[in-house]
């Protein structure tokens, strides 16, 4: 069968810009960071490619005739077409300003062929009854995102560039970010905040909090700094996080708003507050992600279409892998590949990643003091490594203990204890928890409800209740 036009074009590219890159002694460096062979679609090309990267990589410089006599010791040069096709190479030189072009041509057409080969792939498992539906579709997925992730990474970066950023950030009198910000002002004093391509743990018995926890830290993102989030829960519904997250800013009981049990005026304040987080650039993932690879895909794709600047997961252990059984039924090596994953992640988005973690049951066998400490963290030793900051909850209250080291109450107390943090001090936060609401404050100031809301908001929340008070009770049960 004859080539298409489309193949012929690529053809072509390939062949100009490896002429520029052999005739033209253009440094490559740049390129060999991205390029590889297989991105080539003519198998000539693939063979000239990857000696030239040889000779670059043992630092000898090449020309034509060093190229070729590099082919002919690795008894590659009929491969690559023959003495005659490297030299014919040379008349299809051009402009060198036109090999970043020609990258991208070359590498477009990988991709589609690499999707074409998946596609091929996926016909034959749909038409195959033994296939299991799950493990096809957790293996597109992972295709998939390596598909688009391929040379979409920055590998490198000249000193000077990330000296300018650090400089920058150490401008005395410059208000520059401190990154993402928990909303807790002591919190946040300690850590600096979470920065980019962070992989932050929030770890704590069950009834500590590490939902309400996460949820409060998310919503300061949307709601107060009007950011984009996402949250990935694998426990709960959407529906459940809503309703959560209405109970956490209207301070009515969740169990009361899910069974309907509210009173005319609690619905008034729940259908304001509703108003004000609808405003907030906060994205739900469906309930069924459930792998590292799953996680991975959505991610960067809610990256790209939304431009989410912090990412929430909760929580650590209910996530599993493509396949269990490549890890012996070792969990702890399945979790170490999973949190690595997640730091990994972290840094190719460049956003922060906060991922709810459970901790061992140790915690509760010990005699006295129940405060948690890293080694506490189930399978410790991957996510202790891989995590830029391990924040552990505790409250004293929970387990009967009614005074703290200093002697003051411990009543409606939680403890944030920054027990690791890479780029600053380990030290503790004291938070105000409030039980019944399942929700934190700051422990100096109590918050109003209504503490996200700006004057646009308010202004159509008096609106909201002259409606209100205009309509009849039977109206007052529409849904919204």
């Amino acid at each position: 069968m004859a080539p298409s036009t489309y193949q012929l074009t690529v053809l072509q590219a390939e062949q100009k810009l490896l002429s520029n890159l052999i005739f033209s002694q253009l440094q490559i460096g740049g390129l060999l960071q991205q390029l590889k062979p297989n991105h080539f679609s003519d198998s000539r090309h693939q063979v000239i490619y990857s000696n030239m990267v040889q000779l670059m990589n043992g630092m000898f410089p090449f020309d034509a005739i060093t190229l070729k006599n590099h082919l002919l010791k690795n008894n590659q040069l009929e491969i690559a077409g023959g003495f005659d096709y490297v030299d014919s190479l040379r008349g299809t030189a051009s402009d060198d300003l036109l090999n970043e072009e020609y990258y991208r041509v070359i590498l477009a057409a990988s991709k589609k062929k690499r999707l074409g080969e998946l596609g091929d792939e996926l016909t034959k498992c749909a038409n195959d009854p033994s296939v299991n539906v799950e493990d096809t579709l957790n293996k597109a997925i992972s295709r998939l995102e390596e598909i688009h992730a391929d040379t979409n990474r920055k590998l490198v970066e000249v000193f000077s560039s990330v000296a300018e950023k650090v400089l920058y950030l150490a401008l005395p009198n410059v208000e520059t970010s401190l990154g993402c910000q928990s909303g807790f002002v002591d919190l946040d004093k300690i850590t600096g905040g979470f920065s980019a391509g962070e992989l932050i743990v929030i770890a704590a018995r069950p009834a500590m909090g590490k939902t309400a926890f996460v949820l409060s830290i998310m919503m300061h993102q949307c709601m107060k700094l009007k950011e984009p989030a996402a949250y990935f829960s694998l426990e709960m519904s959407n529906e459940q996080i809503v309703t959560r997250l209405l109970s956490y800013h209207s301070e009515l009981d969740a169990s009361r708003i899910s069974r309907k049990r509210l009173e005319e005026d609690e619905f008034k304040r729940l259908h304001v507050m509703t108003e004000a987080i609808n405003d907030s650039p906060l994205y739900l993932a469906d309930q069924s992600i459930s792998t590292i690879q799953q996680i991975r895909f959505l991610a960067i794709r809610m990256k790209r279409q939304y431009g989410i600047k912090l990412l929430v997961i909760d929580y650590l252990q209910l996530i599993g892998t493509q396949s269990h059984r490549s890890y012996n039924n070792s969990r702890e090596l399945e979790i170490a590949t999973i949190t690595r994953g997640l730091k990994t992640l972290a840094r190719e988005l460049n956003i922060p990643i906060i991922i709810a973690s459970q901790l061992s049951r140790a915690v509760e066998t010990r005699t006295g003091d129940k405060r948690p400490i890293l080694s506490d963290l189930r399978e410790s030793g991957a996510i202790e490594q891989e995590a830029d900051k391990v924040l552990l909850l505790y409250r004293g209250e929970y387990y009967g203990i009614e005074t703290d080291y200093d002697g003051q109450s411990t009543k409606d107390v939680a403890e944030v204890i920054v027990a690791k943090n890479r780029s600053g001090p380990v030290s503790t936060a004291r938070l105000r928890f409030i039980a019944r609401h399942a929700r934190f404050e700051n422990f100096d100031e109590f918050n109003s409800p209504d503490r996200y809301l700006d004057e646009d908001i308010e202004k159509r929340i008096k609106n909201k209740f002259k409606i209100f008070d205009r309509q009849s009770e039977d109206n007052l049960s529409i849904p919204f």
